[in-house]
């Protein structure tokens, strides 16, 4: 089975919207005491100077891997280099099947290994060349997007990039990659990714957030952890 990383993108957008009262390194602590392995969050262009408030503090209390996403732009780099993570996660809405988006991850992942001692993943598609393509630009990891898996309500459609998930995760491992795998995982499907042999990590946001509100965050947690262990 997997390890657990709680996404805390939702818990920055709630604190923009009703203030203080819910805050990303509160929650952090919480999602560690309950038994996360680790947590996550993006690094975004809006409200910039409140988001490297809470990375810096994150850095600081996060004892499990904090893993930080960006996207693969110089200044989203450079505000990576001030802080001090275990490991980055690149992305890009278009995938690797870019030219320009696979220049901008080679120059990124360069700059990130030449100056920090970190693991570095590439966000993909559930596309076996996106694996290799990541294999050749030096990443340590991939995060398989499951987003496909977890949205569509069609049982055949979700067997399928079951499978596609799968097997993306096999070429990977072949590839001498490690395999995490998340987007819009929720309690009902995150146990059929976490039980793919080669994914080692399952990262829950939106999912764990809002069922934290119902039963507290502590207790959410512990429930996905009970899914994906």
């Amino acid at each position: 089975m997997a390890l657990l990383e709680v996404r805390l993108d939702a818990v920055a957008a709630m604190r923009d919207l009703i203030g203080d009262s819910i805050d990303p390194v509160k929650s952090a602590v919480v999602a560690e005491l309950a038994g996360a392995d680790g947590v996550g969050i993006k690094l975004t262009d809006d409200r910039e100077e409140e988001r490297m408030r809470d990375l810096s503090l994150l850095q600081e209390i996060v004892n499990s891997r904090l893993n930080l996403i960006i996207n693969s732009s110089k200044r989203q780099v450079d505000k990576a280099l001030a802080v001090s993570s275990a490991m980055v996660t690149l992305y890009d809405d278009v995938g690797l099947a870019d030219s320009k988006v696979i220049a901008s991850m080679k120059e990124a992942i360069s700059v990130l290994k030449n100056n920090k001692n970190l693991a570095i993943s590439i966000k993909i598609n559930p596309e076996v060349t996106e694996a290799k393509t990541a294999s050749r630009l030096g990443a340590d990891y991939v995060e398989i997007d499951t987003s496909r898996f977890a949205l569509t309500k069609d049982y055949h459609d979700r067997t399928m990039e079951l499978e596609r998930i799968a097997a993306v995760a096999r070429a990977a491992f072949k590839f001498d990659l490690m395999v995490s795998a998340g987007g819009d995982l929720s309690y009902q499907n995150a146990a059929y990714i976490a039980e793919i042999e080669q994914v080692d990590s399952v990262s829950i946001g939106k999912a764990i957030i809002s069922r934290g509100l119902l039963v507290g965050l502590e207790n959410a947690v512990r429930d996905a952890l009970d899914l994906v262990k």
